[in-house]
């Protein structure tokens, strides 16, 4: 695959990548010839296995990758390389990511938390604008607070004596 498919092989995407394996592989890897025996090509080979080999379920089992992550104090999740948003209000635990070739779920026990597109690229961050948004709010709302404590802040007791 590597050196005979992959080779000076270029795609925008998973469903390209999917058809372009398919083409190679019904046409110039089975014209090869069997490994096994020379004398046939693997289209000769699979044609004669074939009826020996069983059908596939008609209800295939997902094929899900899944994953424990510890989340640190930013509001994103780390997969393959990449980064994906969560709510701020789970930050510091540990979660659940399940990831399928198209997209990307992160759980918290059951209750899903964020679905996000897979993203093949390295070092991209994949947000979700509700959950940047209601940390900015939180923020906003925590900075406005910061000063409402004037009583308690040594100096701001004016004439009271202690």
């Amino acid at each position: 695959m590597r050196e005979n498919f992959f080779a000076a092989r270029t795609v925008t995407d998973l469903d390209e990548l999917n058809a372009q394996a398919a083409h190679w592989c019904a046409g110039r890897a089975a014209d090869r010839p069997c490994r096994e025996e020379p004398t046939i090509s693997v289209r000769e080979a699979f044609s004669r296995e074939q009826p020996s080999l069983l059908a596939l379920p008609e209800n295939p089992y997902p094929g899900e990758l899944q994953l424990t992550v510890k989340v640190g104090k930013t509001p994103y999740v780390r997969f393959d390389l990449n980064d994906y948003t969560i709510p701020h209000t789970h930050v510091r635990r540990t979660l659940t990511v399940r990831a399928s070739p198209r997209q990307v779920r992160i759980l918290d026990g059951t209750e899903l938390l964020a679905t996000h597109e897979r993203s093949y690229d390295r070092g991209a961050q994949i947000e979700i604008a509700a959950h940047i948004n209601a940390l900015v709010e939180r923020k906003r709302e925590a900075r406005h607070h910061r000063g409402l404590d004037h009583l308690n802040h040594p100096g701001n007791r004016g004439g009271c004596f202690v």
